[in-house]
């Protein structure tokens, strides 16, 4: 059996490669993710269905990882073994990977970053209890970002608004058309804004988060998904009426990986038209 060798630089990690778009929410779930843990990688910029994305994914889905990680390990580990590239797709696949591997190689070469996945302590019962029923709580959100919060956000809203003004629909129309979904959309808000607000009652100051004192993958799941909302009209409408949720999303903006990922997002875009006229 080999163990990685986390000690050297980071070359060490092999290559790690994201195929996707910076406007799809579930690749700057994954970018931002990659930038917190300090873990260097190239970003392949390609839209969903491209030859390239297929090449991965059959389904034509973004994200996609790949990592070649033969570099892992020192040459006298791996004179007899030699790892194939691993290609994943499916966000939740690849965060599996990141909580598994990458994750536990990023803090072993002592970056001192916080882990997305609360760790499992079990030293006696109840700790445990409490670190499980975090990660649940965790994976709960990252499920309900994932299909409710995105369809009622993204896909009803969203998306709506920005294929109507693609076909020069004025204002009064892209209203009427997404009008029924504004009230989707703010009760998903509103169980958003339960979510920060028990995790406060838990965690008194440190509770600002989705999930436990500091970010999780709760967070970045929930993120893209909310910046693009704010960046349409109906956006501020919304938060304005969830007030904890607003002001994570303020934090959020602030933090390091988000300015990372920010370009070419639909934040960045409806910026740059919204100058351009």
């Amino acid at each position: 059996m080999t163990t990685p060798d986390v000690r050297g630089s980071s070359e060490e990690l092999g290559m790690l490669e994201v195929y996707g778009a910076p406007f799809s929410t579930f690749t700057r779930t994954i970018t931002m993710a990659l930038h917190h843990l300090q873990l260097p990688f190239v970003f392949r910029h390609h839209p969903p269905h491209s030859s390239e994305i297929k090449a991965h994914n059959p389904l034509g889905l973004v994200p996609v990882l790949v990592h070649r990680p033969n570099p892992l390990f020192s040459p006298k580990q791996t004179s007899h073994v030699a790892l194939p590239q691993i290609v994943l797709y499916e966000s939740n696949a690849i965060r599996r990977y990141i909580d598994d591997a990458l994750s536990t190689i990023a803090h072993g070469k002592g970056n001192k970053v916080s882990e997305l996945n609360p760790a499992l302590d079990s030293r006696e019962p109840q700790a445990l209890l409490k670190t499980a029923a975090l990660r649940a709580s965790v994976d709960q959100i990252v499920s309900i970002a994932s299909t409710t919060v995105f369809t009622a956000l993204e896909a009803r809203i969203i998306k709506v608004r920005q294929s109507l003004e693609q076909n020069k629909a004025d204002e009064a129309t892209i209203g009427v058309a997404v009008e029924e979904a504004m009230e989707g959309g703010q009760l998903v808000l509103d169980l958003l804004e339960g979510f920060i607000k028990e995790n406060q009652q838990a965690n008194g100051a440190h509770g600002d988060w989705f999930v436990g004192d500091d970010l999780s993958w709760a967070d970045l799941y929930v993120y893209p998904i909310l910046a693009d909302l704010k960046s349409i009209p109906e956006g501020p409408k919304l938060l304005s009426k969830t007030p904890l949720v607003a002001k994570w999303v303020e934090r959020m903006e602030a933090a390091a990986p988000a300015k990372a990922t920010y370009a070419h997002t639909v934040p960045d875009m409806r910026k740059k038209q919204g100058a351009a006229q």
